[in-house]
């Protein structure tokens, strides 16, 4: 008898703590539906600052205002002038500093898209006058610091002889031209940017060739 006691009572036991886990489950359960309920976001809600009609007659500057209109244009001027300012009072001292307008800040975020548009190796490159390009792939400067080192620090190597291999070399496009000992290519590069019609490159160290390949 007080064994079946015993076992009914252990029995209950059990199902009283089986009832109390399934009571935490749903809890939780009800929790995290709560949650996501809380944290969803309907469409409604989502509103884009700007609203382009697509259509056959769009201007790429129409896209432009939509996104940068005449309050943000205003707020990035008044608070550029205010920056600018304040840097004077900091540093105490009188620079050349002026005030920027709505038209140097719309000249400032054009340059800034065509940049992104048009890649150069160096930001200096973008003020260069020189408006012949090219792009050469240099060593690790670690490992070439003379050639490859001053052609990251200075964009261009030879620049003497460079400006004068161009002059030329743009007046007779027709002419062969032989690179001996070409090193990584610039004057190479340069021929090639310049629509020479044949072009030879003799090099013989492989690490450069490869980059001369690239």
């Amino acid at each position: 008898m007080d064994s079946d006691q015993e076992s009914d009572e252990s029995g209950l036991f059990f199902d009283e703590e089986d009832d109390s886990d399934n009571e935490n489950q749903s809890e939780i359960e009800l929790d995290e539906a709560e949650e996501e309920n809380n944290t969803a976001i309907s469409l409604n809600e989502v509103r884009g600052h700007a609203t382009i009609n697509f259509t056959k007659s769009i201007n790429p500057i129409d896209v432009f205002n939509q996104f940068f209109t005449k309050d943000i244009i205003d707020l990035i001027v008044a608070q550029t002038n205010i920056y600018g300012e304040q840097m004077i009072l900091a540093n105490n001292s009188i620079s050349n500093w002026q005030e920027v307008t709505e038209n140097a800040i719309h000249s400032f975020l054009g340059l800034l898209i065509i940049m992104s548009l048009h890649r150069l190796p160096l930001m200096r490159d973008y003020w260069s006058r020189n408006k012949y390009r090219t792009t050469v792939c240099v060593h690790e400067i670690q490992k070439d610091r003379d050639v490859s080192g001053h052609l990251v620090s200075h964009g261009i190597w030879e620049e003497h002889l460079v400006t004068r291999f161009i002059r030329i070399l743009s007046t007779y496009k027709q002419y062969s031209f032989i690179d001996i000992g070409a090193n990584l290519g610039k004057y190479t590069m340069y021929a090639a940017s310049l629509g020479c019609s044949n072009i030879i490159s003799i090099e013989c160290f492989r690490p450069n060739i490869e980059r001369i390949r690239r």
